[in-house]
């Protein structure tokens, strides 16, 4: 299993947006967690109980996209 988290340092996306591209990911092959979320104290609890390891510089305002999946490719 390949997990990885992504930030994106002061990036805000509104969170329908968000939801769109979560949704979009989960469909792609291999894939079998996405998580796309900005850095709040909710979403980050969030995504620290999915098991995704977060930075320690996350702030509110910045983007955080999680994926867990089968393999690194």
């Amino acid at each position: 299993m390949f997990t990885k988290v992504y930030e994106k340092k002061n990036r805000y996306v509104d969170s329908v947006t968000l939801m769109d591209v979560r949704e979009k990911a989960m469909k792609q092959p291999g894939i079998k967690i996405a998580e796309v979320q900005m850095g709040t104290p909710a979403n980050l609890e969030i995504m620290r109980d999915i098991g995704f390891d977060i930075p320690g510089d996350v702030s509110c305002n910045d983007l955080l996209s999680g994926i867990i999946a089968e393999s690194e490719d």
